[in-house]
């Protein structure tokens, strides 16, 4: 079976090809998951960020327009 080295904790260490290739899957996964995490938060906070800053909603028009009688 082919062998591979992987870093665990500074240390090169030789496994099997098939355990390198769920160690690095797993390390993947951890970082594109705290990545998106990362992301969804700075859209969340940015977002509420955004609603608290809002000045308030201007009136629809249709209430400000003068009133029209019938021809």
């Amino acid at each position: 079976m082919a062998k591979e080295i992987v870093t665990i904790e500074g240390e090169e260490v030789v496994v099997r090809k098939d355990t390198a290739t769920a160690f690095r899957g797993i390390r993947w996964m951890v970082l594109s998951l705290a990545a998106f995490i990362l992301i969804m938060l700075i859209l969340i906070f940015a977002g509420l960020i955004d609603l608290n800053t809002e000045p308030t909603p201007t009136s629809v028009p249709a209430e400000n327009a003068p009133e029209r009688g019938i021809p």
